[in-house]
């Protein structure tokens, strides 16, 4: 009993927090030793198929091993299609913009906000305004110039400048007033 007190010290083999790592680093080779088992089998498979590769003749055996380099992606050409049909009707959108006078770029500011990024899925159903890289979007209308993305005075409005309430509406006010 003279050196019970070294069982409580941290550095002792018998202690809790030794033991759960000794059990950690137990569990970390079995897992290694199944993850070496694993590389060995596919390393076997590889060269089981060189070796039925080479006995065919077909082609080499270097070219049988980077041959998934020359397939195209899985779902590529589902995409290109998609993206033509979107192309197509964007066009046709512009088509019927441009017959009814109705601005376009308005829909396609609008799109590009639907699309931003949100972090997590409990962002679909919160009204939020994102701002992609490079072009910060608002959802707001200027009162001048009719566009989407700015608002009156903010100096991305091409007609920030333009008094609504110009001096020759002010003097005509005046003229009126002054003539009665």
């Amino acid at each position: 009993m003279a050196l019970a007190y070294l069982n409580g010290k941290s550095y002792h083999p018998t202690s809790q927090h030794n033991q759960e790592l000794k059990w950690m680093a137990e569990k970390g080779a079995e897992r290694e030793q199944k993850r070496q088992a694993e590389l060995q089998r596919q390393r076997d498979e590889e060269v089981e198929r060189f070796r039925l590769a080479k006995q065919r003749g077909g082609g080499s055996a270097a070219a049988a091993s980077v041959s998934f380099l020359y397939a195209l992606p899985p779902g590529l050409l589902e995409l290109q299609q998609r993206e033509r049909e979107a192309a197509e009707a964007k066009k046709e959108a512009l088509a019927d913009a441009a017959a009814t006078g109705v601005d376009a770029t308005e829909d396609e500011t609008l799109a590009r906000i639907k699309r931003a990024p949100k972090a997590g899925e409990y962002a679909n159903e919160l009204d939020i305004t994102p701002q992609p890289f490079v072009t910060p979007l608002r959802k707001v209308r200027c009162v001048r110039c009719k566009k989407h993305g700015h608002k009156s005075g903010d100096r991305e409005c091409p007609l920030k400048d333009d008094n609504p309430n110009g001096t020759h509406q002010r003097a005509s006010r005046h003229n009126v007033a002054g003539a009665n």
